[in-house]
């Protein structure tokens, strides 16, 4: 450990050593300071990543939903809505007749 590289060195005053000593102090409270912020700052990431995963993962499912439900109908589906839309499709004709306007023939 580098702290204890200190008890070996000799230095020519005592003020030499507390100085050194004091600086040595400074730099590790740097280094664990600046790693603090770094951890900080990953956790930060990490958290931000997971919510934009999530997200993400939420947001697919509403798309594959809504394609799943974009799928075509099938021949009993068509002819359910058939027998449904029938009798509005004959009165839209009518009404398109009484009042002169061209209708939409399905």
């Amino acid at each position: 450990m580098v702290g204890a590289g200190f008890k070996e060195v000799r230095y020519n005053t005592r003020e030499e050593k507390d100085r050194a000593w004091q600086r040595f102090q400074d730099l590790c409270a740097e280094a664990k300071k600046r790693g603090d912020a770094n951890r900080r700052e990953m956790e930060k990431r990490q958290n931000e990543w997971e919510r934009r995963k999530s997200q993400s993962a939420s947001i697919r499912g509403d798309i594959e939903g809504n394609a799943a439900k974009a799928r075509p109908l099938s021949a009993l589906e068509r002819g359910i809505s058939d027998i449904v839309l029938f009798p509005l499709t004959i009165i839209e004709r009518i009404i398109g007749k009484i009042i002169g306007r061209a209708t939409f023939y399905l």
